[in-house]
């Protein structure tokens, strides 16, 4: 040691820090970073390679590990030097320069022509929604469109609360509007008040969350911030992949398969007879948005809805002018096939899912049952869960997802609450839904007529012309059943 207690050059102890790189051993002095591999350079993260390829990221994704693309090129700025070659050394000054900074933002934003870009463009930023807000203070409205970096952090900025991982997929399915239930392979389950994660200390959050791990991929959304006034807690979504063993995948490819092949060549057919006989008695799809994915691609529907969706249609076999004439499908067989589907796809649970569950209990019973049997009670009761777990008792209206899903989830948890309440009168026994244990918003008609218009869609061929059309009287008669249900609820509360 010195006299000033600084350790000599001899004490100091050696680095034990190796840099995860070149396979495994530390990178030569004065060399250049090994190239990351293509996802990794997509993503613009540390590759970390501890042995041989393929990388910790690809490994954990199970993907295939490549060094093929080449380094993205890089644009330099138009506000090079030749801009300042004609500025005097005055003008240079760091006063002149860096004085601008100093001056208060409202007034850097006013001295500049909004048509025109700044001196210094490449500080200069526009934020888009959600990101841009006005300026607390300040009545222009080019407050929220251009700021200048170096302010950025002193501004507050109101936008969705989320903590994700770095999957372009969960980036594009989290922004702002986009709907919960839209995003092929993730599901977003409900997280309530009492889970394991507590909804004010997720919405603290205001920056990205990453995680990284090798076997856990979740991500949080809020779709709603707290409203203290109104008492309203937040609410958070988990945003979960949907990764399951291969032979549940597979079980599910075969049900699919079996579907399609005993309905066919008829399926086009029994989706025109369930919309004209039973979609209007129990409007739990929404008309459009079905027939979108049914005929863009079929088998991107769960095989459990499109099961149940033509098994409800085969009472009505002979109602067809072409069918009557021809060996009727058993239903029996598709139901079989449409529960064997079912019981998988409640892992990842979804609105589909829900549909699901509210239609299978309408199957035909067999000729020998004489009571009501136990199973649809059970099959009440998983609808009900399966509408908790997606959010459906918290109502929606103010939640940042499109107005359509909104108006569907609240259908639907009425269509829940409305099997609950018969199949506990049915059964004797007592209800899973109290007035307590939700705060979903009433039916309205403009909710059960939205997406019901499928005159002007390209795919409303496979509708008959009367059905293309919204049917007001049945959603009026499919409101009624919503109030008797809650004259219903009332009764049962005090039997």
């Amino acid at each position: 040691m010195t006299e000033n207690n600084i350790p000599t050059s001899k004490e100091i102890r050696p680095r034990k820090i190796k840099i995860e790189t070149r396979f495994g051993k530390a990178r030569c002095l004065r060399s250049r970073k090994d190239r990351p591999c293509d996802a990794c350079r997509h993503r613009k993260s540390a590759c970390i390679i501890t042995v041989r390829p393929p990388c910790r990221f690809c490994e954990s994704r199970g993907q295939d590990c490549t060094f093929a693309s080449s380094p993205t090129q890089r644009t330099r700025k138009s506000t090079g030097s030749s801009k300042l070659k004609g500025l005097s050394r005055r003008e240079l000054s760091p006063s002149n320069v860096f004085g601008d900074l100093r001056r208060p933002i409202c007034s850097r934003v006013e001295s500049q022509p909004h048509h025109e870009p700044s001196q210094f463009g490449a500080r200069e930023t526009r934020l888009q929604a959600p990101l841009s807000v006005p300026i607390e203070g300040s009545s222009d409205s080019r407050l929220s469109t251009y700021v200048d970096d170096a302010d950025l952090s002193r501004i507050p900025i109101q936008q969705e609360q989320r903590i994700h991982t770095s999957n372009d997929i969960i980036h594009s399915q989290i922004s702002s509007g986009n709907t919960l239930d839209g995003t092929k392979g993730l599901t977003a389950h409900f997280l309530g008040p009492s889970s394991d994660q507590d909804a004010n200390l997720l919405s603290s959050f205001r920056s990205n969350i990453l995680n990284e791990t090798k076997y856990v991929d979740v991500n949080i959304r809020q779709v709603f911030p707290e409203n203290t006034a109104a008492n309203l807690s937040p609410v958070h979504f988990n945003i979960v992949h949907d990764l399951f063993p291969e032979r549940d995948n597979r079980m599910k490819e075969i049900t699919s398969e079996r579907i399609e092949a005993y309905v066919a060549p008829h399926a086009d057919t029994l989706v025109r007879l369930y919309f004209s006989f039973v979609h209007s008695e129990f409007p739990v799809l929404s008309k459009t948005h079905f027939l979108s994915e049914y005929c863009q691609n079929r088998v991107r529907i769960p095989a459990s809805l499109r099961g149940v969706i033509y098994g409800l249609a085969c009472p009505f076999w002979d109602r067809d002018e072409r069918l009557k004439f021809l060996q009727a499908v058993d239903q029996g067989e598709l139901f079989e096939y449409a529960h064997a589907a079912l019981n998988r796809e409640l892992d990842s649970p979804k609105l589909s899912t829900l549909q699901s569950c509210l239609l299978i209990l309408h199957e035909n019973p067999p000729l020998t049952g004489t009571t009501e049997s136990p199973r649809n009670w059970t099959l009440a009761c998983q609808a009900t869960s399966c509408a908790q777990c997606l959010g459906l008792h918290t109502d929606p209206s103010l939640w940042n997802i499109p107005d359509w899903e909104k108006r569907l989830r609240k259908r639907l948890w009425w269509a829940t609450f409305v099997t609950d309440k018969w199949a506990s009168l049915g059964h004797g026994s007592p209800s899973h839904i109290s007035q307590e244990s939700f705060n979903t918003g009433d039916l309205t008609l403009e909710d059960i007529l939205c997406g019901e218009d499928a005159t002007p869609s390209p795919h409303g061929y496979v509708l008959s012309k009367r059905d293309r059309r919204p049917n007001q009287a049945s959603a009026i008669n499919f409101l009624e059943t919503v109030r008797l249900a809650k004259h219903l609820s009332v009764l049962l509360d005090y039997s």
